[in-house]
């Protein structure tokens, strides 16, 4: 039971829930991209596809974090 002081409880929105699942595949992704581009830059393999990578990481991130913050304002 809520009383009168206690505050609503916000239930998440699709925006919300793909936000965060955005945000936290979009990190995971950028640091699998920056260990592969380490890695190949020790054993001399072209460093423009798998730089690719945590570029396309950081961008899904930027764009998860878009969504949550457009549901949370």
């Amino acid at each position: 039971m809520s009383s009168p002081e206690s505050p609503p409880v916000l239930e998440p929105t699709w925006r919300t829930a793909f936000g965060l699942a955005a945000v936290t595949t979009g990190y995971l992704v950028a640091l699998v991209g920056i260990a592969v581009y380490a890695w190949a830059e020790v054993h001399a393999i072209a460093f423009v596809p798998t730089l690719a990578v945590s570029v396309v990481g950081f961008l899904v991130m930027v764009a998860g974090g878009g969504l949550v913050w457009r549901e949370r304002t």
